[in-house]
């Protein structure tokens, strides 16, 4: 027993010693040839109920499509919640989108042609398809859309969805389809390989049917990755307990504003048409119980009415009691006790709720200035936060198109396979610069002694970010504008949009050519469509070799502005 004690007492003041390494057994050694480091060994953690059934969250309340009811909820019927997205999707659509070129060679920029014009050719406008996406990722996490494909070869009688405004035999875009969030029933997974996916199942009105679309025809933007799920992760999530909490005390503070208010209906009546419903139950056949619970049946029926707000006025017959002569029958309001703030402290709860909810998606500027508090200065502050995260969505967005649809479509359409680089679809920065920006920017050109003259790049950069042309182009249309026939005074506007229309025709008529010498054809051909001119009539079948112009002068077959007639290649 000493001896025990004395080795407790050894123990307490021995110096700390390192703790000992833990035995966790032997790893197993890995072969690390090129075959198994293309193998995936680990998974990214996302959970599901079968495979493709997301569980989509840990909250009961919001596991499955039961995500789908509360965000759609969430984002229509609260003013926070809804103005969040407001304001996520206005930045989202101020935001311009443009082709950026891989280098200035000539492949690259037809290349980069080619890109602009599938985005202006389609269904929707590319400004529509962000404006979607606008709405539905900040609220859902994520937005699928279907492409759908198509042969350029003009104008298309059948079904109008499929013509194109060009007719160079290249594969476009028809249109890139919404298919709402809400509508996704479960995702498709490769059985052998469950980190594959394969598409969607879709189930949505008027039909209602399961549609399979797969991976191929989607383009899926999403807010952010989340576990690496195709659904990515809503912006209204962390303000999911804010909004539930903020929900249930505005639903009692406005119970409590109503019944202090207007009060509680009450009505005074006899013992036996209070305990009617109970001897009626006992005994149905009594007439007397019949009777009383008929009038209790009618009485409560009234109260419920003016609760309600259905029922504007009662009227009641007067009945006395035979002994006292007392009203038996009495109806009013009962005004409950309130204290005096309390409604005050359910509303400061209430904005304090509110404010979490814009705290949780770096919208708390929207705020400022509704309370007594607020600065310019934190104002900025706010809102250059708010910029950085449209930014990284925007970032999101642009480097899904350029994977999942600029490739894909570059790869359907074998003239461009000899390309080095592929251009991108880019957008332009959140929050263009200010006029007083601008101004110091300039002056700082100045003092550095660059001229901006020299500086063509940087100097239509700065007057784009304001709103204002490129100054190169604009005097360029000027001047071509001087020399069109009839224009030298007045209907300047009209005469710059037709060189401006005659340079897009020229574009397309320079890569239909191409094409065609591709191909082997050596020669070209006027061909005039149907209400030509009579000018262009007379060169209807004219025949030159490829690269030899017309009799008019012309490289292509273009007689005048708004001429609608076209090379034939053979």
């Amino acid at each position: 027993m000493l001896d025990r004690f004395r080795s407790r007492i050894a123990k307490a003041i021995a110096p700390p010693q390192p703790p000992k390494a833990l035995v966790t057994g032997t790893y197993p050694r890995f072969d690390s040839s090129a075959r198994n480091l293309q193998l995936e060994y680990g998974r990214s953690g996302w959970r599901y109920q079968l495979p493709g059934w997301p569980q989509r969250d840990h909250l009961p309340e919001l596991s499955g499509r039961n995500l789908w009811t509360v965000l759609q909820e969430m984002g229509d019927n609260d003013a926070y919640c809804g103005a969040t997205l407001n304001a996520y999707s206005m930045f989202i659509r101020r935001s311009d989108w443009t082709v950026q070129p891989a280098s200035k060679e000539k492949e690259d920029l037809e290349a980069a042609e080619f890109l602009e014009s599938c985005m202006g050719d389609m269904g929707h406008s590319w400004k529509t398809v962000i404006a979607a996406a606008s709405t539905a990722v900040p609220q859902y996490g994520f937005c699928p859309f279907e492409k759908i494909f198509k042969v350029r070869n003009g104008e298309n009688e059948d079904d109008p969805r499929y013509g194109s405004e060009y007719d160079d035999g290249l594969i476009g875009w028809s249109n890139l389809a919404l298919r709402s969030p809400d509508t996704v029933l479960h995702w498709n997974y490769d059985p052998q390989d469950v980190t594959r996916l394969r598409g969607l199942t879709q189930l949505a009105a008027p039909d209602w049917r399961q549609v399979f679309i797969p991976i191929e025809k989607l383009l899926i933007l999403r807010a952010t990755p989340g576990k690496d799920s195709p659904e990515g992760r809503s912006l209204l999530r962390s303000s999911y307990r804010a909004w539930r909490t903020k929900k249930i005390m505005e639903d009692f503070r406005n119970i409590i504003i109503e019944r202090g208010g207007a009060g509680i209906p009450w009505a005074e009546v006899p013992q036996n048409i209070v305990n009617a419903p109970a001897q009626l139950a006992a005994d149905p056949l009594n007439p007397a119980y019949i009777e009383a619970n008929a009038s209790y049946q009618s009485i409560t029926e009234m109260l419920r009415s003016i609760c309600l707000d259905t029922q504007q006025y009662i009227v009641t017959p007067q009945i006395l009691d035979e002994k006292t002569g007392k009203e038996l029958v009495k109806i009013s309001f009962l005004q409950p006790a309130m204290g005096g703030d309390i409604v005050a402290h359910i509303t400061a709860a209430i904005e304090t709720e509110a404010k979490a909810i814009l705290l949780a998606s770096m919208t708390e500027f929207l705020a400022l200035g509704m309370g007594s508090s607020g600065s310019l200065a934190l104002s900025r502050d706010k809102t250059d936060n708010f910029t950085l995260s449209v930014s990284a969505i925007l970032d999101a967005f642009e480097s899904s198109i350029n994977d999942q649809l600029v490739k894909q479509l570059f790869r359907l359409n074998p003239e461009f396979e000899d390309l080095k680089k592929l251009p991108k679809i880019v957008h332009d920065p959140v929050v263009p610069l200010s006029t007083g920006d601008v101004a110091t920017i300039i002056s700082l050109f100045e003092k550095a002694g660059w001229e901006l003259k020299s500086q063509s790049t940087i100097r239509d950069t700065i007057l784009q970010s304001i709103g204002l042309p490129d100054y190169e182009e604009q005097t360029a249309l000027e001047s071509d504008a001087s020399a069109v026939p009839g224009k030298e005074s007045g209907g300047r506007a009209e005469a710059i949009q037709q060189i401006i229309e005659a340079r897009s025709e020229a574009k397309k008529s320079a890569r239909k050519e191409k094409r065609a010498v591709r191909k082997g054809a050596k020669y070209k051909t006027w061909r005039t469509r149907s209400g030509a001119c009579d000018f262009c009539k007379t060169m209807e079948g004219e025949r030159r070799k490829i690269g030899d112009p017309y009799s008019n002068g012309s490289q292509r077959a273009f007689g005048h502005p708004n001429c609608r007639c076209y090379s034939e290649f053979s």
